[in-house]
């Protein structure tokens, strides 16, 4: 036997340090499959959210201006190029306005914070100028102001809240509305005033006349020309009303949107400084008409009103009836009477003819006809809906009808229930004519007659056809039944089997055919082996012991007299030759194994003629 030396200290000391290690890993990597954050909050602060890089790819909780939400940042990814703007002219000025629709007909990703304005002069189309921003509810419009008037270029771009911002989109192009036309501005200096080139735009520097520089009263209003002054050019209340003359200023000197509400003292403009028919129908935009009650037709009788909280309603009836309202508080609307969505041709009618407040018709285009939906009732609690095709009363036309228990489809005169239907109901589907069915449902009132259940064949008389008429039905004994009614001949769902009958469901009769196929390839056998039967038993010994009998079945056939071992001699030699049943009248033999032993029996002769 060997002898192992004892560990010295520093062994002991190793060993244990590894030991140690190892169930320090085992509870790391037991933390690691832990679920995380269980029952965990964060008070006042925020999570960072890191990509594979370790960048910080989201922040939940609180942001850096003190709000709560989660916020994509470091994202490398720029949206995609939105879909062209629309550039809508203005005074001066250039609107913008967006769908929210991306260029290639996608969605907008999550991270998308807003759209960035370019615009530029189409003369110079490389010097692109910031234009403002349009957030993300879109539609959305913003003004460029003030512009030349001159022909410019406008596109967005897509910016996610990491500031990465998408390609421009196409441009379009648009013209600012000028306030005075070219043909005024014209021919304002004349030789008189000042001889041509005397003072340029050279001449004089920047800032180089101020206020402070132009004495009182010393720039009288014939020596100021329409656009001279702008506000840009004007500190604000560097000018009063006590240095204007009157009419010192009109409408000429005065640049577009430069005068806007901010600068208009309350009851500044009254009707006395406004001069007759200054103005007129087209100066006023329809929106600029505000009242609190608007009528047309008898303040009490027939009338259509416009009313700030009720909305649009028309009244008849000597103003006793509303027949039209639009709520303007809820959006819901009401119309008494006929609706439709043309007066003609192909169209959608409700309420046909103003007495039909359920149905709904459909005239395609080019018939003089239609089809529709309608309601009825089932007694006081339940309601139907039928949809019809377009037919006369005696033409029978494509129904549905929707019930509180079931559905059909079915054909049926216009306006009826009669006629051929297909059920479905929570447990089965069934198919259903006047007089023939494919399920019998004793809870269905036959229409037409009493009901026969059928495969095929009847004729469009409800016959029989003589030959290829089958009939399922139950048999007198309660189980199912196939029936080939004038073949005297059917097939019946017996106990643990299936049965040819001859004559009626109780008399069995013989199977013709072409042949019995049995499976017989030893790739789907197992214990594949010579014939063994109980208490070492060969086939001869099966033979011998259950000789072949003669008999009559006592429930009298056609064919009265059969041959073939008796079951109970069989099950007396060995119990695993005979099927039994539930009744012992009913035990059955397996053809297939009476077969193998008449084989092996026969084959045991024939050894013993040639051994001898």
């Amino acid at each position: 036997m060997p002898i192992i030396a004892p560990p010295n200290p520093e062994t002991r000391k190793i060993t244990s340090l590894v030991t140690d290690l190892e169930q320090r890993m085992r509870r790391a990597e037991a933390g690691l499959r832990a679920a995380q954050l269980k029952n965990a909050s964060i008070t006042g602060g925020g999570l960072n959210i890191y990509d594979d890089d370790g960048a910080v790819r989201t922040v939940l909780g609180r942001q850096p201006d003190g709000t709560y939400t989660a916020i994509s940042t470091n994202n490398p990814n720029p949206p995609p190029v939105p879909a062209a703007p629309q550039a809508i002219p203005a005074l001066a000025s250039i609107v913008v306005r967006h769908t929210g629709e991306t260029a290639s007909g996608v969605g907008w990703p999550a991270d998308l914070n807003h759209l960035n304005i370019y615009y530029t002069e189409a003369q110079n189309p490389d010097d692109w100028k910031p234009g403002g921003s349009l957030g993300i509810g879109f539609p959305e419009e913003l003004p460029i102001a003030p512009l030349e008037y001159t022909a410019y270029l406008v596109c967005v771009t897509a910016v996610n809240h990491s500031g990465k911002e998408s390609a421009k989109s196409e441009p379009v192009s648009a013209d600012p509305k000028q306030v005075v036309p070219n043909d005024l501005i014209a021919d304002i200096f004349t030789g008189l005033e000042l001889s041509a080139g005397v003072v340029t735009e050279a001449a004089l520097a920047a800032k180089a006349v101020t206020a402070t520089k132009i004495a009182d009263n010393a720039i009288e209003t014939p020596m100021i020309t329409a656009g001279a002054i702008r506000g840009f050019h004007v500190a604000a209340d560097q000018i009063d009303g006590g240095k204007l003359t009157a009419q010192a200023i009109t409408s000429r000197e005065i640049a577009a949107l430069a005068v806007i509400a901010g600068k208009i003292d309350v009851n500044a403009v009254t009707a006395g400084t406004i001069a007759v028919g200054a103005v007129t129908a087209i100066k006023m935009e329809a929106n600029l008409v505000i009242a609190s009650r608007i009528i047309a037709g008898s303040q009490t009788g027939n009338r259509v009103e416009l009313h700030p909280t009720l909305g649009l309603q028309a009244f008849t009836s000597g103003g006793a009836v509303r027949s039209f309202w639009l709520d303007a508080a809820t959006g819901s609307g009401f119309f008494m009477g006929q609706v439709a969505t043309a007066g003609s041709g192909e169209r959608i009618v409700l309420n046909p003819g103003g007495n039909n407040p359920n149905r709904i018709q459909f005239w395609p285009a080019g018939a003089n006809t239609f089809a529709y939906i309608d309601t009825f009732s089932e007694g006081s609690a339940a309601a139907g809906i039928t949809m019809q095709a377009s037919g006369g009363t005696s033409l029978k036309v494509g129904t549905v009808w929707l019930r509180q228990q079931f559905a059909q489809l079915g054909i049926a005169d216009n306006g009826l229930i009669a006629g051929s239907q297909f059920y479905a109901e929570p447990n089965f589907v069934r198919c259903r004519s006047a007089t023939v069915d494919l399920i019998v449902d004793q809870a269905l009132t036959p229409v037409q007659g009493p009901r026969r259940v059928a495969f095929i064949h009847y004729d469009t008389s409800g016959a029989p056809i003589a030959s290829g008429h089958i009939n399922y039905q139950h048999a007198t004994d309660g189980k199912g039944w196939f029936w080939g009614v004038n073949q005297n001949s059917g097939l019946k769902f017996d106990t643990d089997g299936l049965a040819v009958t001859n004559g009626n469901s109780m008399v069995f009769g013989p199977i013709s055919a072409s042949g019995f196929l049995v499976s017989s390839s030893e790739e789907k056998k197992r214990n594949v082996g010579q014939p063994r039967f109980a208490g070492g038993k060969t086939s001869l010994d099966v033979i011998k012991g259950a000789s072949c009998k003669e008999w009559n079945y006592r429930e009298g056939e056609r064919r009265s007299r059969h041959r073939f071992p008796i079951a109970e001699e069989l099950a007396a030699i060995d119990p695993s030759l005979v099927v039994q049943k539930d009744n012992a009248e009913d035990a059955q033999v397996d053809l297939r194994d009476m077969i193998g032993i008449l084989w092996d029996a026969v084959g045991r002769l024939i050894q013993r003629v040639e051994e001898q």
